[in-house]
């Protein structure tokens, strides 16, 4: 049965325990500071042990032989004070010195032990009359020889046979040797030939040794775990301030740079390498930061040369449209003109009769006045279309221009000859600046003049209430000549600006103009091979420039082959 909770939801705790302590580990795998901190308590744990167990046996083999000595300095004691008993023969007093004997400190028991193995006083009175084998400790200094290899200790003539770690005991069999005084005494002589009289067996404890040793172990893994207690935490938060702090925070401000934080920058107080880290970090910042304004300013150039592309392309598209119109309306004004032209002439022919005739037949002087007057009118709308149906044949046909060489100047001049009274009568001042006559033009004289002629007097109507004209030629770029046409009037909107060369497009009052005269400009300019440039600003005034390309070279311009 799952276990839920008082709401019914099914207990997931235990779950997110595991999560986690399963993040956390992950952390701590991953994080260099804790790498750190792991391997150097590695090596401290690995380090301290071998010094531990070195110190420690060192300390061992130390007490040990501290004991050893003692051990042989009590055999000593027990041969010298037992001697003047044993050589007495009196074995209750020789009880009662090793009685005395056994009350020192360390000491457990004292034997004396016969030639035949036979425990023949001791401390413990439960050993006397025990039989110790050939091969046992105590009898190891006489059945067993040096060449055994096993460890022994000689001092005096005292041999150490052995301990024994399960009872913490330290054995000691020192032979007792059959001395002159031992052979030679009345008591009991004993054989010359015999070395050993028996063995004198005395047991040390070893148990304040193993307990000094134990406490001695204690207190170095004690002082061991506090030590490496305070270096891993001494090298944690050395390795959190200076190694996992400072990472953490390159990895943040490599975040928050790659979030598009640009301004961010790290504090460079640290030493050593991270600052030379955080130096190297703010300054791929700032180069990060500064390849990104140059490719935003790219992305703006790009823009803005890609509006203006768009811009060139629509201008062209309209250009194209503006061509194929004037094309379609030229086809349409010819048909036109032909249709209108002959009933024209007609109209304009009966007129000129019929008032001939009233002069003859009408006696009533008001009367007649008044129909002259009437046919008059005729008369000259009538003469009114007939000039618009020219210009009309004249803009339909677009015939090439006769070309000659021609000073533009002179052309220029011509065409403003004829519109100074007009310009007078609009007070309008006229300027002109002939350039000091540099400029020729392989041209028809008569086109240009016409093309001029309509460009000032269109300045002059932009001016009603008056103005300044000014007419400059001048040498222009790419090998041209430039009639530049500027006015002081009321100018021209921008979106207009594209459509005055439009055929019957005018910004005159309604009556007041034909819409032509820019339009027949236009195709003039451009049978010349030339150009028309239109700057005007409202309230400011218009410029317009005609381009036209300079005059050839004589020899070339000799075979008329060579203009077409």
């Amino acid at each position: 049965m799952k276990r839920t909770s008082r709401s019914g939801c099914e207990d997931s705790h235990p779950a997110r325990v595991r999560s986690r302590g399963t993040d956390a580990l992950l952390h701590v795998r991953r994080c260099l500071g804790w790498r750190l901190v792991f391997f150097l308590a590695a090596m401290l744990l690995v380090l301290m042990g071998g010094r531990g167990w070195l110190s420690m046996g060192l300390q061992r083999e130390q007490m040990e032989e501290q004991l050893e000595g003692r051990a042989v300095d009590i055999g000593e004691a027990v041969l010298s004070s037992t001697k003047a008993a044993m050589l007495a023969n009196d074995w209750a007093r020789l009880e009662e010195d090793l009685e005395n004997i056994a009350g020192m400190d360390r000491v457990v028991a004292v034997r004396i032990i016969d030639t035949n193995g036979e425990v023949r006083v001791s401390t413990n009175p439960a050993d006397v009359g025990s039989i110790y084998r050939e091969d046992g400790f105590a009898c190891e200094p006489c059945h067993r020889s040096d060449s055994d290899g096993t460890p022994m200790t000689v001092r005096g003539g005292l041999h150490l046979y052995g301990r024994d770690p399960d009872a913490h005991l330290l054995g000691l069999a020192a032979p007792i040797r059959n001395e002159a005084s031992c052979s030679e005494a009345a008591c009991h002589a004993h054989d010359p030939d015999q070395a050993v009289l028996g063995i004198l067996d005395v047991e040390l404890s070893t148990a304040s040794i193993q307990l000094a040793l134990a406490a001695q172990r204690n207190r170095m893994f004690t002082l061991d775990l506090i030590a490496l207690l305070v270096i891993c935490s001494a090298v944690g938060v050395l390795a959190w301030r200076l190694v996992h702090r400072p990472l953490h925070e390159v990895v943040s401000g490599t975040r928050r740079i790659g979030s598009g934080d640009l301004d961010h920058r790290l504090p460079e107080d640290g030493f050593g390498e991270l600052r030379d880290l955080s130096i190297a970090f703010n300054q791929m910042a700032v180069q990060v930061q500064s390849a990104r304004a140059d490719l935003q300013g790219w992305n703006q150039d790009l823009e803005e040369r890609v509006q203006e592309k768009s811009r060139e392309l629509e201008q062209a598209r309209d250009h194209m449209v503006f061509t194929e119109k004037m094309a379609s309306l030229g086809r349409l004004a010819s048909v036109v003109a032909h249709e209108i032209n002959n009933p024209l002439a007609g109209i304009l022919i009966t007129v000129k009769v019929l008032r001939r005739r009233i002069e003859r037949v009408c006696e009533d002087e008001e009367q007649r006045k008044e129909t002259d007057s009437s046919l008059e009118m005729v008369q000259r709308e009538t003469a009114r279309c007939g000039d618009i149906v020219r210009n009309l044949l004249f803009f339909s046909r677009q015939r090439e221009p006769s070309l000659a060489v021609e000073d533009l100047a002179q052309v220029v001049r011509r065409a403003l000859d004829l519109v100074d009274h007009q310009a007078e009568l609009n007070n309008v001042s006229v300027h002109f600046d002939d350039g000091n006559g540099i400029a020729q033009v392989a041209c028809d004289a008569n086109q240009i003049q016409q093309a001029c002629l309509v460009a000032v007097l269109n300045a002059i109507d932009a001016m009603p209430d008056g103005g300044e004209l000014r007419v400059i030629v001048r040498d222009g770029r790419d090998q041209s000549a430039c009639i530049e046409i500027i006015d002081t009037g009321c100018g021209i909107p921008e979106d207009l600006q594209l459509k005055v060369f439009e055929p019957f497009f005018s910004t005159k009052p309604e009556g007041e103009g034909t819409g032509l005269g820019l339009s027949v400009l236009y195709g003039i300019v451009q049978r010349h091979g030339g150009r028309v440039e239109l700057e005007s600003e409202p309230g400011q005034g218009t410029t317009v420039r005609i381009r036209l390309p300079r005059a050839p070279d004589p020899a070339t311009f000799s075979h008329p082959e060579a203009m077409t």
